[in-house]
């Protein structure tokens, strides 16, 4: 699976790396500020660092582009080295008018060591009470395929229906019709309402709709006639659209790709990437043009050529990679504005955030949403804005937490890699492995605990529940 790096490899990467620093010095702007001046030397510095630091990664264990810490490398420097450098050289560092710009050198520098360990926890053997990943063997593999498919399909149909079962009835609770969501939103509904808080005090089930990704995957896989495979991927794509996910939405078109090339043990063609991110670029601005109106039963945009230009088309993806200026201001904002919330944020909001407000109609807002105009200030806070998984750590634990859950990130992402690509040969490791590899892309980009904890719980129940529990004839 891991190509080990040959000389011509080598020569490849080294050009690679020399080729996006030089891109970085001829970008250096004239007329900037010392601040400006100053933060552009550190980000390129911590570049340089980081990039060997992942070059001896893969040259000591080698090569998949399919692997977790191939897609989490290069959305850290998107988001902390290339996005920096292409806001100051534009002068666009605010957020919403809010200056951040005084956090970024030591924001930087807090990344670069927390990223390293990462790396370093992720290509060596270090567990930190996490179990190691297990060897297979003969009798491994006959063991995890007693299972049979028809079970596993039986399983997966039964848990479908009731989670989507329950998702449309408290969209249709909601006030939505039905029209309006097998429509894709295309049909303008008689009254408006909000996605987010479709069934009211029990709104909390929508989250039940993440049970549906593992079991349409193992729908995909096993079921033997086209047309349901389509069907049911069409219907699985429709109320994570209504909803806005984006990362889902990746996510779901990703899974499929990755079981199929994880589970020959290949990498997919570089021509194939290619056409996968262009699509990318265009679904994406689709879906954020489209989203708003959409998600509050406002009906579909009309959309034409003109808005898939490309300066629309990098705006939309954009603004996933700036979210590092929510590290720059939590930097600044704790402990001097606030005091670190000490896992209040990580440990304890995620333990009430599935209660109902039905039996607790006065939950608390979790800090994240309470404190987040600390850092980039107050219209960014109420207009959708997001901070990357590190911001979490920070605010949480300061430095030490940012070191210390970056090395158990990396530590949890080589386990689950190992686990249930490299060594997994069972259809259930492969289908996790398929099911959680594409959630990295949000894990770092929106690090937002309580979320993001329980879309893994969902799907890790249901693929246990696909592997494990029978289904009377």
């Amino acid at each position: 699976m891991r190509k080990p790096l040959t000389r011509t490899g080598y020569g490849v990467l080294c050009f690679l790396m020399l080729f996006v620093f030089l891109m970085m010095l001829i970008m250096f702007p004239e007329q900037i500020e010392v601040r400006e001046r100053n933060l552009y030397i550190t980000v390129v510095v911590s570049y340089i660092i980081c990039s060997v630091g992942y070059a001896a990664g893969i040259a000591k264990k080698g090569f998949y582009i399919l692997e977790p810490s191939f897609m989490i490398s290069i959305l850290y420097f998107m988001m902390f080295h290339f996005a920096p450098l292409y806001n100051i050289v534009n002068d666009s560092s605010e957020v919403w008018g809010t200056d951040v710009l005084d956090g970024g050198i030591y924001a930087t520098w807090i990344f670069t060591i927390a990223y390293l360990l990462f790396l370093l926890c992720y290509y060596n053997q270090i567990t930190f009470g996490i179990r190691p990943s297990i060897t297979y063997n003969d009798e491994n593999i006959q063991a995890e395929n007693t299972r049979s498919d028809y079970e596993r399909l039986r399983v997966a149909v039964v848990i479908f229906i009731i989670t989507y079962g329950i998702f449309l009835f408290n969209c249709i609770r909601s006030g939505m019709s039905l029209a309006y969501f097998f429509s894709f939103g295309r049909v303008e509904n008689d009254v408006e309402f909000n996605m987010f808080q479709a069934g009211g005090a029990f709104a909390v089930l929508n989250n039940l709709v993440y049970c549906t990704l593992p079991a349409c995957l193992y729908i995909i896989i096993l079921s033997k006639r086209l047309w349901i495979k389509i069907g049911i991927f069409v219907l699985t794509f429709i109320p994570i659209y209504l909803r806005g996910f984006r990362y889902l939405m990746i996510a779901m078109i990703l899974m499929p790709i990755t079981y199929f090339y994880v589970s020959k043990k290949k990498s997919p063609p570089l021509k194939y990437c290619i056409i996968g991110i262009m699509l990318a670029f265009v679904g994406i601005t689709y879906v954020e043009v489209t989203r708003v109106g959409i998600s509050v039963g406002g009906g579909g945009v009309n959309v034409d050529a003109s808005m898939f230009t490309f300066e629309r088309m990098w705006q939309s993806v954009q603004g996933n990679f700036d979210l590092y200026k929510s590290f720059y201001g939590a930097v600044l904002a704790f402990p001097e504005k606030h005091g670190y919330f000490w896992g209040e944020e990580m440990i304890l909001a995620t333990a009430y955030t599935m209660i109902p407000r039905a039996i607790w109609p006065g939950k608390p807002v979790t800090p994240f949403m309470r404190t987040l105009d600390l850092s980039v200030g107050y219209k960014a806070s109420i207009s959708g804005w997001a901070a990357p998984n590190i911001y979490e750590y920070y605010m949480d634990f300061g430095v030490i937490g940012c070191i210390i859950c970056m090395m158990i990130f990396g530590c949890v992402w080589r386990r689950v890699f190992e686990n249930d690509a490299e060594n997994g040969s069972s259809l259930d490791k492969l289908v996790r492995y398929s099911c959680i590899y594409p959630l990295s892309f949000q894990l770092v980009i929106r690090g937002y605990t309580p979320m993001n904890f329980y879309t893994i719980v969902f799907i890790l129940i249901t693929i246990w529940a696909i592997e494990k529990i029978k289904v009377r004839e």
